[in-house]
């Protein structure tokens, strides 16, 4: 209950934090702005408001994620067909089809869980530290006991470890890329904004978790830690998206359920046939089931699962982590992407290609920063 309260608290003041003085962010956070907190009322703090972390998005265990590779129509029709052809006396073709069951999913599993495993391996390095004041000391301390009140001591290369006023800047700027799209490190200063609607980007007295301080140096008083801070309502909206089928999926499972639609149409038709000229209905239900059989492609779930796995693989070498196997398929649907942004999807590199002089219009070579190209009239 206590944390739910200062979430709300947060959704009326917390966004205004950059219209105040620091003097009143000080007073109102019941923070010494020269010594820091006690010791005893920031170990309250932290038992009230809770760790400085991001809530942690609940993760697949691999038996949830070997059941995956099992979660689909056409899979449930391969098992069918095995065990019709294993009641049927067709061995060999019932334990082809499971064979490729099998690889299909050993190759699904490995794959995620190997990307399972790198992300929380990148998880785990992520142990950030924080000089702060506390009892007129600067110490090192663990970000996760931050709590709202403390001072911290920020210079250049330091990751900010909460959401923070700025109390004193040094020529501070700070790389906002990751939060706001903004790929130009941003100056600070403990000056008021007096637009209350002021957005992230242009709140130049606030600082926030995760984003890294480039040059300079200065001081902040934390405002917001865990899952309160602007980073960690990104999370928290990230961790209640519900997942959906990608195009791929959604295809594969639309040709699924035509294959069963026809192949019972059709193994009916040729079952009533059969019988209405004379033959055995014993006989013709044989016929009926080893046609269905037939019909179902068991090198597809193969191919595809590869044609992923290879894919994959491909973003691997490339530095890119894909948690789930067809999301590479989704990616690769991807017709438009809207962005305002330069520098943070591409290069940070813009290059003039047409100058107009007058009436003259001259085209320009070349590419980027580098000094090789040529004009053209």
């Amino acid at each position: 209950m206590q944390r739910v309260a200062r979430h709300d608290e947060n959704a009326l003041t917390g966004d205004l934090w950059h219209t105040k003085d620091v003097t009143e962010v000080a007073r109102e956070l019941g923070a010494d702005s020269v010594s820091g907190l006690t010791a005893s009322a920031a170990a309250a703090r932290l038992t009230q408001y809770g760790p400085n972390a991001l809530p942690v998005v609940a993760t697949r265990s691999p038996f949830l994620i070997l059941v995956h590779q099992f979660k689909s129509l056409i899979v449930l029709l391969l098992f069918v067909a095995s065990a019709i052809a294993w009641v049927l006396g067709d061995v060999t073709e019932s334990l082809v089809i499971l064979a490729v069951i099998v690889l299909n999913a050993v190759i699904g599993f490995v794959t995620e869980f190997k990307a399972a495993r790198a992300l929380d391996s990148l998880r785990s390095q992520a142990v950030l530290v924080a000089r702060v004041r506390r009892d007129g000391n600067e110490a090192q301390l663990r970000a996760r006991d931050l709590v709202p009140g403390d001072v911290v001591v920020l210079s250049a290369g330091d990751r900010v470890p909460a959401d923070a006023r700025v109390m004193d800047s040094i020529e501070m700027r700070v790389d906002e890329a990751s939060l706001t799209g903004e790929s130009l490190a941003v100056m600070k200063s403990q000056a008021v904004v007096a637009d209350v609607n002021a957005p992230l980007g242009d709140r130049t007295n606030v600082l926030y978790m995760g984003t890294t301080v480039m040059t300079g140096r200065g001081t902040a008083i934390v405002t917001s830690t865990g899952a309160d801070t602007e980073l960690g309502h990104i999370g928290t909206m990230i961790g209640g998206v519900e997942d959906s089928a990608t195009p791929l999926e959604m295809k594969l499972a639309q040709l699924s359920r035509s294959m069963l639609y026809l192949v019972l149409v059709l193994c009916t038709v040729i079952v009533l046939a059969g019988w209405l000229r004379g033959n055995e209905i014993l006989r013709m239900l044989e016929v009926g089931v080893s046609l269905a059989i037939a019909a179902v492609p068991e090198g597809l779930l193969a191919v595809t699962t590869m044609t992923l796995a290879v894919g994959m693989q491909r973003m691997a070498r490339m530095r890119a982590l894909v948690r789930n196997l067809p999301a590479v398929e989704a990616l690769g649907s991807t017709t438009v992407i809207c962005t305002d942004k330069t520098g943070t999807l591409t290069q940070n590199e813009m290059t003039v290609r047409v100058l107009l002089v007058g009436e003259q219009r001259v085209e320009i070579t070349g590419s980027g920063y580098a000094p090789e190209g040529e004009l053209r009239t």
